[in-house]
């Protein structure tokens, strides 16, 4: 970025920004905090947002750059053992599998959920248990005894 050069126009500065902020702190997709900072950080970079100048964003930069570092050696390793051109294809082939997993972790939530469902909607109300006592199958003028119908 041109952010801290002298000759960067203030407009386009102030836009940087809030392409920054709308799409990191202040996003239209949920949820609306995009990185891992403390939403009092957010906060505050919002409110001094019109604040032009290079540190601006600089507490959330040392926030994300402090977890991104714990993982700075494995990636190092992982990079040296793969040529450039095999690195995406494999972080986008693992991205895949993950969605994949979440999709039918989801689908089976669903499912039983919709079991759960219609299992319960089968059992009577009349009790906690949804099961029906003798007086509420007798009393009705359709049934006699345990269910059977008249006819």
């Amino acid at each position: 970025m041109d952010m801290c050069h002298s000759h960067c126009d203030d407009a386009i500065l102030q836009n940087k920004i809030t392409a920054i902020i709308n799409c990191f702190i202040q996003s239209s997709i949920p949820p609306a905090l995009q990185i891992d900072i403390p939403k009092e950080q957010a906060q505050k970079i919002i409110e001094q947002r019109k604040e032009l100048g290079p540190y601006v964003f600089r507490e959330a930069q040392m926030t994300i750059f402090a977890l991104l570092f714990k993982f700075w050696p494995k990636f190092c390793e992982f990079r040296s053992n793969l040529a450039d051109e095999e690195i995406l294809a494999l972080l986008e082939s693992q991205r895949g599998r993950k969605l994949e997993k979440q999709k039918k972790t989801t689908a089976e939530e669903k499912e039983k959920a919709q079991m759960k469902k219609s299992i319960t909607s089968v059992k009577s109300p009349s009790t906690p248990e949804g099961k029906a006592d003798k007086s509420d199958v007798s009393s009705s003028p359709s049934f006699t005894g345990y269910g059977r119908q008249l006819k």
